[in-house]
């Protein structure tokens, strides 16, 4: 079974992550329940993208051939990537890269079976309070948290 773990550095031994589209690596492993070797480490290209965040991390796996991923949370739009791939979504565990991966190959992890959270609710804009023009003649031009 090929997994890709979220994670926060490359390697077996790194820590799990919970989030998904901004994780700061993959980590792909091959394994068969009981070991887990590891594939690639690869730096998410999405990371500190401003937008769509989690659809181009989802691609980016969905074109490596993984078969399941393990994470956090896992917003609309990359839920959608993944499933219409018929890639598993898994619940990370707390642990590092190569005790996911194993459980995730033992059916031990609990499946997602719907996006964490719903849309707009990443780096969005924020309440807008400034944009100054001198003696508290704020603009406000913020579109507020929705």
């Amino acid at each position: 079974m090929r997994v890709a773990v979220a994670a926060s550095g490359p390697g077996l031994d790194s820590p799990a992550t919970g989030v998904f589209g901004r994780a700061p690596y993959f980590v792909i492993v091959e394994t068969d329940g009981n070991n887990a070797n590891l594939i690639e480490n690869l730096a998410n290209p999405a990371a500190y993208q401003a937008r769509s965040a989690g659809i181009i991390a989802a691609q980016t796996l969905a074109s490596k051939g993984v078969d399941a991923v393990v994470s956090g949370n896992v917003g609309p739009n990359a839920y959608t990537v993944l499933s219409q791939a018929g890639i598993r979504v898994l619940m990370a565990a707390p642990g590092t890269v190569r005790d996911n991966a194993i459980a995730a190959a033992k059916g031990q992890l609990q499946p997602i079976a719907a996006p964490q959270y719903g849309p707009k609710l990443g780096m969005g804009p924020g309440y807008g309070r400034g944009r100054g023009f001198g003696r508290g003649r704020g603009g406000g031009w913020g579109r507020g948290p929705w």
